[in-house]
């Protein structure tokens, strides 16, 4: 649970044991995701389509807060939101075919899994998917070209979950 407890450390010696500020942040990691899956919806939908999205998810709220531990609350929805920024970067590498934006998407990758590592683990599969679906399907010639972008996101992967993994899987033994 890399980094859950971060922000409500910093919050703790700044403010000390301040309920409200603690909700403050749950609820403001919480309207960072609504509104990072505005623009994802806005970019690939639609003006309307963007607005209906968030505020379905932002509707969520409510039920949810029951349901999240309120440890792991902002985590998971600052981690959502880094998922929506990551596909919405992956999205205009997409129509704009620009460097800087595949660039974006791999640091925007890394970042997410710096802020939500628990909760992203299989984070590359979709990633993986929509590049078959959308720079590879429309031409299966850039076969070659999907192989060359998934290796920054494999290496990442490989690193993060495999080589650094859960460190308790080292007292496994084999019988």
């Amino acid at each position: 649970y890399r980094h859950t407890i971060t922000p409500y450390y910093l919050l703790y010696k700044t403010f000390g044991y301040n309920i409200p500020i603690f909700y403050t942040l749950m609820l403001s990691s919480y309207m960072f995701a609504t509104i990072s899956i505005y623009f994802l919806a806005r970019n690939i939908l639609g003006e309307k389509a963007g607005r209906i999205s968030s505020f379905i998810f932002g509707c969520g709220y409510i039920a949810s807060e029951g349901f999240f531990r309120v440890y792991t609350s902002t985590n998971i929805s600052s981690g959502i939101g880094f998922v929506a920024l990551l596909f919405l970067t992956y999205w205009t590498y997409y129509k704009t075919k620009k460097l800087k934006w595949f660039i974006s998407t791999v640091l925007m990758y890394w970042l997410t899994i710096q802020v939500s590592y628990v909760r992203v683990h299989y984070l590359i599969i979709p990633l993986l998917v929509f590049d078959i679906l959308f720079l590879v399907l429309p031409k299966l010639s850039n076969i070659k070209w999907f192989l060359i972008r998934s290796l920054p996101f494999i290496y990442i992967f490989y690193e993060y979950y495999i080589v650094q993994g859960d460190s308790r899987k080292s007292g496994i033994s084999q019988v």
